[in-house]
């Protein structure tokens, strides 16, 4: 997590509580598309969160908001889908080192943008895939439903995250660019 390296570990914390709690109450806006499945716009925000900060505050934003998302929801703790936000979470949170901090630079060139779309579907489709096959082992949820489930939402928060969640990074990318402006104007 080398961009976390000059952080303050209260700083990290704080940021994954913000972090965590928009993407679990942003979790309660969805549209549902199949059972106990929604497509969340607040996927954007964990990708953001991961794609800025790395895969350790990714993870705890996954996770954490997840749980957020389930205990208001109303739906029960689903503690294997939880993980898989997780996951989603830590394979996005890849994206600075894989992208040499681009973003950080207040840069985000094309291949940059790809790379973070071609995560968020690996991430996607990995973590929901393990909880899916989790729900089969231990809840004897049927196979045909949580296989359903995890290609509809593989698929539809890969979609948002393409497009919600690459504006949010260009809203960071624009606004560290003109800081990085700002810097070059102080030391000048």
């Amino acid at each position: 997590m080398e961009q976390n390296k000059g952080m303050q570990p209260v700083r990290i914390v704080v940021i994954i509580a913000i972090g965590a709690a928009l993407y679990g109450v942003g979790g309660l806006v969805s549209i549902p598309v199949f059972a106990n499945t929604t497509i969340k716009p607040a996927m954007a925000i964990l990708a953001l969160f991961a794609a800025v900060f790395g895969p350790i505050v990714g993870f705890l934003v996954g996770f954490l908001g997840h749980w957020l998302t389930d205990l208001f929801a109303g739906w029960g703790v689903w503690p294997t889908w939880m993980l898989g936000s997780g996951i989603v979470g830590i394979a996005i949170g890849m994206f600075p080192a894989m992208s040499k901090n681009c973003v950080e630079k207040g840069e985000l060139p094309r291949s940059s943008i790809g790379l973070f779309i071609l995560l968020a579907f690996l991430g996607n489709f990995i973590g929901y895939m393990i909880s899916a096959l989790l729900d089969f082992l231990f809840f004897a949820e049927p196979m045909d439903k949580v296989i359903t489930q995890q290609l509809i939402i593989a698929f539809s928060n890969t979609v948002v995250i393409a497009i919600l969640g690459t504006l949010l990074l260009l809203l960071v990318v624009k606004r560290n660019k003109s800081r990085e402006g700002l810097t070059r104007d102080e030391e000048a």
